[in-house]
This record gives structure tokens, sequence and C-alpha cells, in this order.
């Protein structure tokens, strides 16, 4: 017998996998969209795995959903923002002892330095359910004190995560729902390569009249496109720059001489696609 496909949904960040596992999946399932409809609507959503993509192909369903949702619903984030936003800057300092989210309602307390010092507090005296949760923890994280506890709250604390940081996520999360990955049906490269590109962590851009060089640079280095699909995508995100103006661009990029990207070498495939490398050659 045939082993069966992985249900997955390809993010764009860290934060976003970790907003979906920790919290989503269950707003699904049993909290905002618990009487939703059509029914048995949350059973694929939350056997889908999510993971980082590591490039426009990757990004979105491998799967069809039967329905959507409005992750930045003002009501659902009136509720759970706060806890959302801890869940983030927990995993963003423990991710690698808890890959799986298995562990995110145990870890929970140590998002807030409040309710790390009264789980503390509580697990020193007669409370067994507090004493139990704050030595598994601490076991987890091979810590057996007060101040190596705290140091890690304080590290967690200490993660630029905010209200902004959730919203933007969250609506980049709606878009990327409604994307395919590549060999399933609907998958659009040229969709998948602007969201991807557009929901990329903010680069260091320097002076420069093209306003579109750090998105094209974006789509490049993943190598999955052709000139045309890269002119398409350009001028999806930036419509007021001619698709000649592009293309004038990315052939002087194969041109030492004329390209905007000193020490930038492109590789075209036998297909046609293009890599932005940034090794020099011989």
């Amino acid at each position: 017998m045939a082993e069966a496909r992985k249900v997955t949904i390809g993010f764009r960040t860290r934060s976003q996998c970790t907003l979906y596992e920790a919290e989503l999946k269950g707003q699904i399932s049993d909290g905002a969209w618990e009487n939703a409809t059509p029914s048995g609507h949350w059973k694929i959503m939350c056997e889908a795995e999510a993971y980082v993509a590591e490039s426009p192909a990757q990004l979105g369903l491998n799967f069809e959903p039967r329905r959507y949702y409005d992750f930045a619903a003002s009501d659902l984030l009136e509720v759970v923002a706060d806890r959302m936003i801890e869940f983030v800057k927990i995993y963003e300092v423990l991710y690698e002892k808890d890959p799986g989210y298995l562990k995110h309602w145990d870890f929970s307390f140590l998002g807030s330095k409040r309710e790390a010092l009264e789980a503390w507090e509580r697990a020193q005296g007669e409370d067994s359910y507090w004493k139990g949760r704050v030595e598994k923890v601490c076991d987890l994280l091979q810590i057996g004190s007060q101040v190596e506890l705290f140091e890690i709250v304080d590290r967690i604390a200490a993660v630029p995560y905010d209200m902004t940081s959730l919203r933007r996520d969250l609506s980049q999360m709606k878009k990327i729902m409604h994307l395919r990955q590549e060999g399933t049906y609907r998958h659009d490269i040229v969709k998948s390569g602007a969201v991807f590109a557009k929901c990329a962590p903010k680069l260091t851009a320097g002076k420069n009249r093209r306003p579109y060089v750090e998105f094209a640079k974006t789509l490049l280095c993943t190598g999955e496109f052709t000139k045309q699909q890269l002119i398409d995508s350009i001028r999806e995100m930036h419509p007021s720059v001619s698709a000649s103006a592009i293309s004038t661009f990315l052939t002087d990029l194969k041109n030492p001489k004329y390209s905007v990207l000193p020490g930038a070498n492109v590789i075209i495939s036998p297909v046609g696609k293009w890599l932005l490398s940034f090794v020099n050659l011989p």
C-alpha cells in the first residue's frame, strides 16, 4: 500500500509557523472557528504540518482546504494577541528544545516575568500541579535554579516582537493560505514568488534609484524564475516600472561592466531559470 502523502503548509518565517502550530490550530478546531462550516473543516488543517519555505515553490499548501480563515480578525486578536506574541518570543529562544511544538502549553508561563515568578513560587509550595510543571520545564531546559530560569525568561522578553509584528505575520499568513506548493493543483510560481519576496525579512538597502532591486535580488537568489517570470513578478510589485527597464536591468547583470550588483554572477539553467550568486568566479 502506498504511503499517505504528508499534509503541509509552507510559511515564510519561523514566527508564522509558531503562530499556526501553537495557537491557530487550536482556534480552528476548538476556538474561534469551532462551529464554523462546513462540518469537519478543521481536520485537514490540524493534520497539516507547518514549515519554513526556503523558496517560492515551497510556499503555501499542498492540499485544498475546505474553507479559509481570517487569522487577523480583530475579535480574535482581542482575546489571544498577547498569548500569540508570547508564543513567538518563547520559540525564538527555545525552538531547538521543542521543534514539534509539543510542549508549547508547558512553556507558556515563560512568556511573562510575572507568570514565571508566580509559577516558581507555587512550585516551591504545596501546589503539586505547578511543582510538576516547573520541574518538567526545568528538566527539558536542563536547568536547576531560579536564576537560570529567569535568565531564559529575560532572553524571551528581549525578543523584538510586538503587536505590529503579529499583525504583519497574520496578514501574510492569510495570503499564503491561498497559494499552492509546486506540483500541486493551482500552483502559480509568479504569485508565489511575489508573496515570498514581499514577506521576506527586510533587507538593508543602499541608495539606489531602482526601487525594485532588493525585490529582484530575493527572486533571483531562489533560482526558480525564468527571465519573463522575473519581469512579470517585479512588475506586479512595481507596476510603475516598465518591462523594458526591468529586462535591461536583468540583462546587465550578465555583464560586470554594467551590472548594478558588483560581485554578483548570473547563472542561467538549461531550462532558462536565473540564479544570482555572490561568489566571485575566476
